[in-house]
This record gives C-alpha cells, structure tokens and sequence, in this order.
C-alpha cells in the first residue's frame, strides 16, 4: 500500500513568517506476511510456511498462555529473522520437547 501527500513547514519567530516549498512525501507499507500450508507432523509438532516481502522483519512468538499481554512482552521470541526471496518452512516442535503451543507472527 502507499499513501502520498503535500506538506510544506511553517516557522515563524518574533523576527517573521516563512513558508517552504511544498513537497511530496510517500510512504509505503509491505503488504502484510501470509501463513500457508498447515501441515501435522509424525512427532506431534507441525509446519508452516511464511511468506512476506522481501527484506522486511518478521518475528515468531510462542506462550501456553493466550491472555498473556502485550505479545512482545510476555510470549517467548522463537524466530526474529528477514524474508528473503523464497517462503520461510517454520517447523514447531512435538509436545515432548516444547510445551508452547499458540504461536503469532510480528513483523517489527
């Protein structure tokens, strides 16, 4: 998505007034990152694949405690990596080795 608009700064003092030019500015925001392919795996645990735009930051948090708040502050940080050109396969371990079982995705 991107967003464009005009902006021109004002700065007076006890001396004047003076105006800038006016400038565009534009910004713009990847789309989000997508979870696909939701796979249950022999060892109880599972697989998914994340895809997003290239370059951008994504991380993968997990907690047995859904209530827990804010996310970044009380779930356990799992993976803070990038996308690159191809989908990340997340694997999740079966509940003999993590007991963690909801998992969300933050792109910082």
């Amino acid at each position: 998505m991107t967003a464009d608009a005009n902006y021109s700064v004002i700065v007076s003092n006890a001396a004047g007034v003076v105006t800038s030019s006016v400038v565009q500015l534009t910004v713009t925001i990847p789309p989000p990152a997508t979870v696909n392919g939701l796979t249950a795996l022999a060892n109880g645990g599972f697989q998914f694949t994340i895809s997003g735009t290239q370059g951008q930051g994504y991380r993968v948090w997990s907690t047995t405690n859904l209530l827990l708040s804010p996310v970044t502050g009380t779930w356990t940080l799992v993976t803070n990596s990038t996308f690159g050109s191809r989908p990340v396969i997340f694997n999740a371990p079966g509940t003999g080795a993590v007991p963690q079982r909801f998992y969300t995705i933050t792109e910082p």
